[in-house]
């Protein structure tokens, strides 16, 4: 409930989000010869209506969730087991999908969007309580000045997601030939990028692109929120009840090859202008023991 509002408002109380979706898929064990696997595969589609948003009345002053958005999910989704021999495997995981804002508009005013006021800014000379329509889905942007033409932007509309990711896990197993119970494999995990933000691109319409300068070097607009592609590559290795003892061995190394990517930003946009990307984890190793009473 918007308690803000006043009683006979039709948006002091908004409703409940709702989902609907339909999947269809396999779940298969397979052999071929000697060649033994198991294989998902789904496909999906999502129906999200009623999305709670945020938007603002009263010249901006009032801030109220209302029922503003709608989008559609779909994608799919694969993975599978090869054992070909007893003393290797392969397993591997593709995922793909594509989400977008089928209807999605908010309202703001030129007091909320302080990096317009700036001299030469969209906002620049206007009065604070300008409004400034944002239809998300469609990817335009409207400021809507009393006794003068109205400007126009557009942007790229937020989709919110990674649009491919896949890995594989090959593991040896080494009891074949030294009678114990060693396993060693890696991960390969691959992301095609993210092609959302963390901060929405529409507070992006209309201004003039900034440089960051960070870690990853001199970066300009969007470039500062949006995901790289990257490739992470993780070592493991266990060796379980050591001559027949209660005791087992592990040694786990992440990010073998040393890959340096985003996963994510402060959002200093709207205080000061821009945006401070930070990293992942660098390499780690860990080596342990168990015992099993």
């Amino acid at each position: 409930m918007n308690a803000a509002l006043p009683a006979d408002d039709p948006q002091r109380e908004y409703k409940p989000e709702s989902l609907r979706d339909v999947e269809l898929g396999v779940k298969a064990d397979w052999r071929i010869g000697e060649v033994t696997g198991r294989t998902n595969l789904a496909a999906y589609k999502i129906w999200y209506s009623d999305i709670q948003t945020q938007t603002r009345f009263g010249g901006g002053i009032t801030l109220v969730q209302v029922n503003g958005g709608e989008a559609d999910f779909k994608g799919l989704e694969f993975e599978t087991t090869i054992n070909p021999s007893p003393w290797f495997s392969i397993s591997g995981q593709l995922s793909y999908q594509r989400n977008r804002y089928t209807k999605y508009t908010e309202t703001s005013f030129c007091r909320n969007q302080t990096w317009r006021q700036v001299p030469g800014g969209t906002c620049d000379g206007l009065p604070a309580d300008t409004p400034i329509n944002i239809d998300h889905a469609k990817g335009v942007l409207t400021i809507a000045p009393v006794g003068r033409p109205a400007q126009t932007y557009t942007f790229r509309p937020p989709r919110f997601n990674v649009p491919l990711t896949w890995s594989l896990r090959p593991e040896f197993r080494f009891e074949p030939w030294l009678g114990e119970e060693i396993t060693a494999g890696f991960n390969i995990y691959r992301s095609e990028g993210e092609t959302g933000l963390d901060f929405g691109p529409s507070n992006f319409a209309g201004v003039t692109p900034f440089v960051v300068q960070s870690w990853m070097g001199p970066q300009s607009g969007l470039d500062a929120y949006a995901y790289q592609p990257f490739t992470m590559v993780d070592f493991s290795a266990d060796w379980r009840r050591i001559r027949g003892s209660n005791v087992s061995a592990y040694l786990r190394v992440t990010n073998l090859t040393k890959e340096l990517y985003r996963v994510g930003s402060a959002d200093t946009f709207v205080s000061g202008g821009t945006g401070a990307p930070s990293a992942n984890e660098p390499r780690m190793a860990l080596v342990g023991l168990k015992y099993d009473f």
